[in-house]
């Protein structure tokens, strides 16, 4: 049974643009939440912001904050370095 951070749990993924925080849910992935920021921005050609992660709370975690956070539970482990 692995181990869940009940501190602070990722509940899905986000993406800074233009200094507002978009997200979707698990399982959404980036590439879902830049194509909705295309639908809110339809003059952006490229997405140029930050990939990251929402927690519980609804704060943004950067990739490294995200990776910092589950690197401890056994079903992430495989993937530490």
């Amino acid at each position: 049974m692995s181990k869940v951070n009940k501190v602070n749990p990722i509940t899905g993924v986000a993406c800074v643009y233009n200094d507002r925080i978009y997200s979707l849910p698990a399982p959404y992935r980036h590439s879902d939440v830049v194509r909705a920021i295309k639908l809110h921005n339809p003059t952006m050609k490229m997405f140029k912001g930050d990939q990251g992660f929402v927690d519980h709370k609804g704060f943004f975690l950067t990739r490294r904050q995200g990776f910092d956070l589950v690197i401890g539970t056994e079903g992430n482990r495989k993937h530490s370095r």
